[in-house]
Parts: C-alpha cells; structure tokens; sequence
C-alpha cells in the first residue's frame, strides 16, 4: 500500500524521467553503426586470418574494388575508349591509390636476346588487322592473358586499391560518380571486400528503416484488436518503444558496434 501511495504521489517522475532517458538516449543511437567489417566476424587464432595480418602488417593493407566490364569483344573501339578514360580518371582520384588494368599492364617478350617492355595497349586499334594484332599479343602475355582479360576476350577487369584513410562510403561514392560521367554499352560489375560492406551497410541500413516501422504497426493492429481500448494500446506500445530506444541506444554508448547478424 505504501509503495502504491509513492508512485501515485510521484507519479509524473515516473512518466517524465523515462521520457527523458530515452530522449538522451536518441542521442548515442544516431551516432550507432553496423560492423560490415566480415574478418572481425572471424576467429582471430585461424591460420589464414593470422597469417593475413602477418602480410598486412608487413607490406601494408591490400583490400582492392573490383570493376568487370563485359562485351562481346572488349578489344572493340568504344570500350577500350571507356577503359581508358575510366583509368585515367582513377588515376587522378584522391580516393584511389593504385589502378591494374589493361592500360597499366606491360607486354614484356624476347627480342634478339635483347627484352623489351612496351604498354600491352599502345594505342586503340581502329581497324581490323590492328585489333587481331593486339589480340595476337595479349594471348602471348601472361600477365594479361586470363588474368585481367578472360580467353574469350568478353571480359576484362580493373582493380582499384583506395588510398589510406579512405572510407568505403566515399571510395564507392566517387567510383559510382566516375562510372556515370564515363558511360558505355558494356555491363558493369563492381565487387571486393569495399563494395560488399558498403552495400550491406547500405542495405542493412535499409531493411532496418523498413522492418523497424512494419514490426511497430503490426504490434499496434494486435495490440487494438487484443483489447480495442486507446490506453491498453499506448501503454505496453510505449513501453516496448522506449526499451528498444534504450537499449539500441546503450550499444554505441558503451562502445559496441550493431552485429550484421
């Protein structure tokens, strides 16, 4: 009886701290992430993660985008003209640090005991003959041949290393900025560790915004149809909604990332 007389004598504390912490608690949660990162989600006692920070750690971090364009020739005019003018922009882009393509590969070979070492694409072949003559060298190349070209010359790749300090937001950001001002007939496709965590973070972040308001108004509908009274709606509804804000919001607060799990 005491303790009913309390909290009815105090009971506006009751409602307005509460809303206060979860008010102050909104403020932690705007600042919350999704650990994209797929190696933390790993043992760190496995040969192959071990052995991968053992490299790391002695000739720097590579964790390269890779970019696929497909054609039904890529040796044709007007998609090596977009390779190149796509290499030529990622050369000069702040984000990246390092482009492998076909325009940055070299065609080395035996000449009278003499080795040359000459571009693999000299200059864009326009005619025929001159296309057949670059397709001749590129399968005599083992640097290029089934390596950044496939052997039915369909395919060719680029790999593109961001430049350090740079995030994956910003590095997919100015790779899709430079595939739209440089457009072609060939399909893209764009793949590594750097595009995968920003799509998952893009997309996780997505689903959240989609399935968080989905579960609230279905818990409202049960809720109504349950009891079919306003305050036996609001009050659990509420309830629920200030435990996920608090907790969600305790995760950044103490240093945690969100799981992708």
């Amino acid at each position: 009886m005491k303790h009913d007389l309390f909290i009815i004598r105090h009971r506006w504390w009751f409602i307005i701290v509460p809303l206060v912490i979860t008010a102050l608690m909104l403020i932690p949660l705007s600042k919350a992430r999704i650990n994209t990162n797929l190696m933390d989600y790993l043992p760190d006692d496995i040969p192959s993660k071990v052995n991968l920070n053992k490299l790391e750690a002695q000739f720097g971090k590579y964790d390269p985008v890779l970019i696929i364009f497909e054609s039904k020739d890529v040796l044709n005019e007007k998609t090596l003209v977009r390779i190149s003018a796509l290499n030529d922009s990622f050369k000069r882009s702040k984000e990246i640090k390092q482009v492998v393509s076909l325009f940055e590969s070299k065609y080395i070979r035996n000449d009278n005991g003499s080795m040359l070492v000459d571009p693999v694409v000299k200059r864009i072949p326009k005619t025929e003959e001159r296309r057949e003559t670059l397709r001749n060298e590129i399968k005599d190349n083992p640097l290029v041949y089934k390596l950044l070209i496939s052997s039915d010359f369909r395919y060719t790749i680029m790999l593109l290393n961001p430049a350090a300090g740079v995030t994956d937001s910003d590095l997919n950001r100015a790779i899709k900025k430079t595939l739209v001002e440089n457009p072609g007939e060939e399909k893209v496709y764009v793949g590594g560790l750097p595009s995968l965590r920003f799509e998952i973070q893009r997309i996780a972040t997505r689903d959240l915004a989609i399935l968080m308001p989905l579960g609230l108004i279905i818990m409202l509908l049960t809720l109504f149809l349950s009891f079919k009274e306003r305050k036996s709606v609001l009050l659990p509804f509420s309830v629920v909604c200030m435990s996920i804000v608090v907790a969600m919001g305790l995760m950044p607060l103490l240093g945690f990332d969100y799981s992708l799990i």
